[in-house]
């Protein structure tokens, strides 16, 4: 996926402001830089789940915050249904619907066609 839709009023959500009061702006950072992530990451075959190591998660996402902040995010995120994960080794498991509806429209016919073959 090259590039994903954005929400207009992202930063006004309720959920966005509880957490940029809970967590500032390392919060909103965390929240766009997964979405980039995931759109690095993103299969057609299989839109909702990634694989990522712990390390690359969290020196990606979380660079200039402690670990234990950088989970306290992430439990946000599972809570507010944004995304879910579990750690699986030394990798986290997320699993994250919402990216499949932000893929750019090439993406979106990639997807509708591995759909239609999948149903015959």
């Amino acid at each position: 996926m090259k590039w994903f839709k954005h929400f207009n009023n992202f930063l006004d959500s309720q959920e966005m402001q509880h957490l940029l009061d809970k967590h500032g702006y390392a919060g909103i950072y965390s929240y766009v830089r997964l979405l980039e992530i995931f759109a690095n990451h993103f299969n057609p075959e299989d839109p909702e789940t990634f694989l990522e190591s712990k390390r690359d998660v969290f020196s990606k996402i979380f660079p200039k915050i402690s670990h234990k902040t950088g989970k306290k995010i992430l439990e946000y995120f599972q809570n507010m249904n944004f995304l879910q994960y579990k750690y699986i080794g030394k990798e986290i498991l997320f699993n994250c619907s919402i990216i499949k509806n932000l893929a750019d429209k090439y993406t979106q016919e990639i997807m509708r066609e591995n759909e239609k073959k999948s149903g015959q």
